[in-house]
């Protein structure tokens, strides 16, 4: 078997073995195609029942909204009550331009309509109705308008006017063809409504004979030689009248085409085998040549992919390359390792700075939002606690309190102690940094709410954090100092007679009287009784979106002028 060794011989059997199989995996390919295709159609045949009960819904909420616009009218009722037809028919123009599709009548309490939509309708009496009876009951109504059949079936609404109930209003919309053509083009679906085997509705060229078919999933239209599947359902506003719908979907197209392609892939399948056997020969040789460049050049590449191959004893230059991937992947897993490590003690802006080359010192004037957090009384806290439990505590706070600030766009830039500084906008600013500060130090003390629990249950005391928050221009940049360049193996492990290296620690930091300030506001958060503190500048950027509490000026040393503060109550919802 010498002469199968190779790439190029293996390459060349498999491209003869694997002929047959294609053919047949082809045309099972084709029929899984074809089944999901057919699955697809009949999903989407299934949402037709949804589409058209949400269409239906929709529509219900149209008519409340038309109803209740004319019955809110504080002229209206007086209005009715005199008979001023003039203004009413002038109420009643107003809304049918905005809902061009529905009926809108206003009726008096003898429940005559005095101005309607349709002039056929004035001065008609619909005492009786259950629709208008049961809104002069109750002071309102929706559903299917039931009870007058020489309109054809209609969804209506009546709002009854008030006070009195001086009147009422009804607007409805009538489910006929025109309706239906315009749920088609909503849902993509030919539609058609119908009692028994008698259509009272259909859109335009909806197949007819569909009227007397039970059962059925498919037909075929005689009169234009269409294919549509078929789907029939109970409209839930319809179902007490016995009124059920007809979904068709045109699949004509898709079954010729499923016959195409079958036969186009046959074809494809036979020109690939008669180039595939011609070209064997030509790709298998360059194949060959260009497995043995990449196993010898794999060492010196830094593809970063840390799952060992797995070294398939072959004998040719295939288990040559899962070798040299292997020892190339050694390498690169170490520096991961360190990279991953760095990540963990460095912030997101150093890490990058890092990444870039960029470790000299200095920094940059740049907008900031600065947020401090402070546990209050931790000092007594820890005092009464081993170091592990205090570790502990500190840990699992930490973890859900840098999740809400990571989660609203933030940096943590460090931890002191107990406390948390978190800033917003260096090194690229955002027009939301501020509100996102604010929405992170909501979202602290929601969580410290629910952890608080979690500690209650452990064994742990209660936490209470004050937070405080201050926007301004900060110095944001590599902080410490300089020393000599030197690599992670010469701390691991230094050059036998190597001077010793100069201290050099820097840190990516912003600086400041914004960063100040905030610190001040967490501070102050004690003597204030609250928990999260807004100062002026903060509150002018996210003034519509808070409800906020006015504290007293706070007299902050090294400033002539007291600063005044707010207490973050909640957040307000976004404008709709």
């Amino acid at each position: 078997m010498k002469h199968v060794r190779t790439v190029r011989s293996k390459l060349l059997a498999i491209v003869a073995l694997c002929l047959v199989p294609t053919a047949l995996a082809t045309l099972v390919l084709s029929i899984a195609v074809q089944r999901e295709q057919r699955a697809d159609l009949a999903n989407q045949m299934g949402g037709a029942e949804r589409a058209f009960n949400a269409q239906l819904d929709d529509d219900v909420t149209t008519l409340s909204v038309a109803a209740r616009l004319i019955a809110d009218d504080p002229d209206l009722a007086t209005e009715v009550r005199t008979g001023d037809r003039v203004h009413l028919a002038g109420h009643v123009a107003d809304f049918s331009s905005v809902f061009p599709h529905v009926r809108v009548e206003l009726l008096d309490a003898k429940r005559v309509v005095v101005a309607s939509s349709d002039r056929r309708e004035r001065g008609r009496a619909l005492k009786g109705d259950p629709g208008i009876e049961r809104a002069f009951a109750g002071g309102s109504f929706e559903g299917l308008a039931n009870g007058d059949r020489a309109h054809g079936y209609e969804l209506a609404v009546v709002q009854a006017i008030l006070p009195g109930p001086a009147g009422a209003v009804r607007a409805t919309l009538r489910l006929d063809n025109a309706y239906l053509d315009r749920v088609e083009q909503k849902i993509g679906m030919k539609l058609a409504l119908r009692t028994g085997h008698t259509i009272v509705a259909a859109t335009t060229d909806h197949p007819e004979p569909l009227a007397s078919l039970e059962g059925a999933r498919d037909f075929r239209d005689a009169a234009n030689g269409r294919r549509y599947a078929l789907a029939t359902f109970v409209p839930r506003r319809l179902a007490a009248d016995g009124v059920d719908a007809v979904a068709a979907y045109d699949i004509t197209e898709l079954t010729r085409d499923e016959r195409r392609f079958l036969v186009y892939r046959l074809l494809v399948l036979l020109g690939v085998a008669l180039v595939a056997v011609a070209a064997a020969a030509y790709v298998a040789s360059r194949m060959h040549a260009s497995v043995s460049a990449l196993a010898r050049a794999l060492p010196q590449l830094a593809a970063r992919k840390y799952e060992l191959a797995v070294v398939v004893p072959t004998g040719d230059e295939l288990q040559r390359l899962a070798e040299s991937f292997n020892t190339m992947l050694a390498q690169l897993k170490e520096g991961e390792l360190w990279r991953r490590a760095l990540g963990k003690y460095l912030s997101r802006a150093a890490l990058d700075a890092v990444k870039r080359g960029d470790l000299k010192l200095g920094g940059t004037t740049l907008p900031a939002t600065v947020l401090f957090s402070d546990i209050r009384g931790f000092t007594a806290l820890a005092e009464h606690m081993p170091p592990e439990r205090v570790l502990t505590l500190l840990n699992r706070y930490f973890t859900e309190m840098v999740a809400c600030v990571f989660a609203h766009g933030g940096i943590v830039d460090k931890f002191i102690g107990d406390a948390i500084m978190a800033v917003w906008g260096p090194p690229q600013g955002a027009p939301d940094d501020a509100l996102n500060a604010v929405r992170a130090a909501s979202a602290m003390r929601e969580r410290l709410a629910t952890l608080n629990v979690e500690f209650a249950a452990s064994g742990f005391p209660q936490l209470k954090i004050g937070i405080g928050i201050h926007c301004g221009p900060v110095v944001a940049g590599n902080m410490g100092a300089e020393g000599d360049d030197f690599t992670i193996d010469d701390v691991a492990e230094p050059a036998a007679g190597a001077a010793p290296h100069s201290g050099a620690k820097m840190e990516y930091t912003v600086i400041g009287d914004t960063v100040n300030l905030a610190s001040r506001l967490e501070s102050a958060t004690k003597e204030l009784h609250a928990d999260i503190v807004l100062s002026e500048d903060v509150y002018r950027l996210v003034e519509p979106r808070v409800e906020v509490e006015l504290l007293s000026r706070l007299n902050i040393r090294g400033r002539e002028q007291a600063v005044q503060v707010y207490r973050l109550v909640a957040l307000r919802p976004p404008p709709v």
